[in-house]
């Protein structure tokens, strides 16, 4: 019986290839400013003066100001610290900042919501009940553009290495001698051809980003993810890509084997978590050279390989 996993890595090896990615992104990160933060900052800063324009500098933040999803959007970053939209999302019922139109209570408790944790260091006139002066106006607001295309920026670079990720991992597939297939949903791991992958396929509910059958029939699913902190790694890894793998085996069982692609910041018990908990085989982008190794040629026998497997 196939072992339901393609590699298994010690801690001593994890920790090796975890230090070799935090060097990289270090050595990436050290470069000097990214010209596209001028970029995000100004279409950030017009939507946050928006924002203080239609509220009266925030004296007047309600629902009837309320109801663009831009301001919305730009109200998620007067807290500290800012409101992510998975979490606005959850505490509103919906995701306000993406619908054209919000229903009256969601919008009232998106509202509500929005105005807890307020900075009072960059908003002193609220608690003072006053107008800011033209001052503390223009620092308010560019202090918060910047707050806000920063993350732009981030989650940009994310996404941007992800699909960098994804196009290597197609690329190392088709030099084996694999063979895309245009398939948008994998509705059973057999849906898909031996020797054959999908890109961005809907698997069991979840979208894949690169799926590919094995010579034995398993069906490898591969997630790319990017992290740029510690703490972002755990929702990359363990609350996306986890969550993921663990759907997958509860719905079809060793007949699809999870595994993932990384770069980027992460604990190395996170690590160790995917693997031990969620039965995650890890890859890096600056060594898809392991990936090729445990995948076989479409003809070929698949094997299954370790690197100093723990004792």
């Amino acid at each position: 019986m196939r072992p339901p996993y393609l590699v298994r890595w010690d801690d001593d090896a994890l920790e090796s290839q975890r230090k070799v990615a935090l060097d990289r992104f270090i050595e990436q990160r050290s470069k000097g400013a990214d010209p596209e933060y001028a970029r995000h900052f100004q279409a950030c800063r017009g939507l946050v003066q928006s924002l203080f324009d239609t509220t009266r500098d925030l004296r007047d933040f309600n629902p009837e100001k309320m109801e663009s999803a831009q301001l919305l959007n730009a109200a998620r970053f007067l807290s500290v610290p800012p409101w992510s939209e998975d979490d606005l999302a959850t505490v509103s019922g919906t995701d306000v900042t993406k619908r054209k139109t919000v229903p009256r209570a969601v919008l009232e408790s998106a509202v509500r919501v929005l105005q807890v944790g307020w900075d009072r260091d960059r908003f002193p006139w609220i608690s003072a009940d006053r107008e800011p002066s033209p001052q503390e106006r223009d620092i308010a607001v560019r202090w918060t553009a910047s707050i806000w295309a920063i993350e732009r920026l981030r989650t940009e670079r994310r996404l941007e290495s992800s699909k960098e990720q994804q196009a290597a991992v197609e690329s190392l597939l088709s030099k084996i001698g694999y063979s895309k297939d245009p398939a948008k949903e994998i509705k059973w791991p057999h849906s898909l051809s031996v020797g054959k992958f999908a890109a961005g396929a809907i698997l069991a509910d979840h979208q894949c980003d690169v799926a590919v059958r094995l010579p034995d029939e398993r069906l490898v699913a591969i997630e790319c993810k990017v992290s740029n902190s510690s703490l972002n790694s755990i929702k990359r890894l363990i609350n996306d890509a986890g969550v993921k793998a663990r759907d997958w085996r509860a719905r079809f069982g060793d007949a699809v084997v999870p595994a993932v692609v990384l770069s980027g910041v992460y604990k190395l018990i996170n690590l160790q978590r995917a693997q031990r908990e969620f039965g995650m085989s890890i890859f890096w982008d600056h060594d898809l050279e392991a990936l090729h190794r445990a995948l076989p040629s479409p003809a070929g026998n698949a094997k299954t390989t370790s690197g100093r497997r723990s004792k």
